[in-house]
């Protein structure tokens, strides 16, 4: 809770005797000042209302937090349409099972799922096993198939504008209907077979990529400012998107946070 003692929204990511994090939904900071938060902890028989939906912009554990009707499936693909995307609330996974794609080198999008957030700075958290050999990735800044950023990967196959096949990880501006604009891009590998972490910040012009944990990219653009945010795939027949799926809001630098002492209670 605050320092006048009404309760925050919380979110448990992680639990155990030793060690924790928690994410908590606070108003507003101002500049140059501090906030308090107060947190209750160690009582057995106290209920926990950790909830990750109210607490961030938008928060998917693939396991009931949201059906797949809340969000926006948007077929950009030619061939092997239409798309199939489910979740499967009992594996908490979001799967993608068809191999929808675009064939030709205009576009690198089969079909993409849209949230419905569009933020100005923010931070998206996604996880993905491929499982097929193909592209995935996180559009943002959407406003049409012709014209948004995106961050995507492809295993060992072709990426679109290149006529070798490979590992390949790279940022671009799709410009117009027939063109883009590689922003970054290098051979980095994403495991076809297990689950790789990847979080994209947006915050003034700079673009940031980091895959697990591990920063990639670093780009300094300013051709869009708002759009819908959405993960793709591209011929990535039977993709594995796993939980969480989390867009926040981001500031750079972010603040800072000390912890004082602990009041005991009886």
């Amino acid at each position: 809770m605050d320092s006048g003692g009404n309760l925050l929204d919380y979110w448990i990511e992680t639990s155990n005797p030793a060690n924790a994090v928690i994410w908590v939904k606070i108003p507003s900071i101002p500049e140059s000042s501090t906030t308090t938060v107060y947190m209750y902890y160690g009582n057995a028989l106290a209920s926990s209302v950790s909830d990750g939906v109210v607490t961030f912009d938008w928060f998917d554990d693939f396991a009931g937090a949201h059906t797949i009707t809340d969000y926006t499936i948007e077929d950009v693909g030619n061939t092997n349409t239409p798309s199939n995307w489910a979740i499967n609330t009992v594996n908490g996974i979001l799967y993608q099972h068809s191999n929808i794609y675009w064939n030709g080198n205009q576009r690198n999008i089969g079909s993409i799922i849209k949230t419905g957030v569009n933020l100005s700075n923010f931070e998206v958290m996604f996880k993905i096993k491929p499982v097929d050999n193909d592209t995935g990735g996180v559009c943002f800044d959407y406003v049409s198939q012709d014209n948004h950023y995106a961050f995507g990967f492809v295993v060992s196959d072709y990426w679109f504008g290149t006529s070798s096949t490979g590992s390949r990880r790279e940022a671009y501006w799709q410009d117009s209907a027939t063109t883009h604009q590689t922003l970054s891009y290098d051979t980095g590998s994403v495991s076809q077979s297990s689950v790789t972490s990847f979080i994209v910040r947006r915050y003034g012009d700079i673009i940031k990529v980091l895959q697990n944990g591990t920063e990639i990219f670093s780009v300094i653009n300013s051709n869009l400012t708002s759009g819908d945010i959405g993960l793709f795939t591209n011929a990535l027949d039977e993709a594995e998107f796993h939980p969480p799926f989390i867009i926040r809001k981001y500031i750079y630098p972010e603040p800072t946070y000390t912890i004082e002492s602990e009041v005991s209670f009886t």
